[in-house]
């Protein structure tokens, strides 16, 4: 079974990059000569290629395919995820924020009234005493 298994790896490896190349040119060839509307191409929002595909890569290193071309791409994945995530959210805060203004609340002032060379918070103004 284990003699089995190389040959088979390296059969896929073998088909891999002419199998690429055809899918490659046949993708650009149809943006080149213009079959395609800029408004009717099809984009995903992820990748549609696995970063497991790096694992068939040569390996030229000593650091195993997986850690330095899967893995790396996972994490980057999850990155981006997190990013357009926190995005998405603070961009919904931005707009809530914004439709409380312009329909008549106001929002709570923050922030301190501060000016130059003002002391009353050290020395408090004093009051008149009358006197009887």
């Amino acid at each position: 079974m284990m003699i089995l298994f190389p040959r088979v790896l390296g059969f896929v490896r073998s088909l891999a990059v002419p199998l690429m190349g055809v899918v490659l040119s046949v993708c650009f060839a149809s943006d080149v000569f213009g079959q395609r509307s800029p408004e009717s191409q099809y984009r995903p929002a992820t990748p549609t290629i696995s970063p497991y595909v790096g694992l068939l890569q040569t390996n030229t290193g000593s650091i195993p395919n997986y850690y330095s071309l899967v893995r790396p791409r996972l994490e980057q994945r999850a990155f981006n995820n997190q990013v357009q995530y926190t995005t998405r959210v603070q961009a919904l805060q931005i707009q809530e924020i914004s439709t409380e203004t312009t329909a008549g609340t106001t929002s709570s002032q923050t922030g301190k009234g501060a000016g130059f060379l003002q002391f009353l918070h050290y020395f408090p103004p004093q009051t008149p005493t009358r006197r009887r």
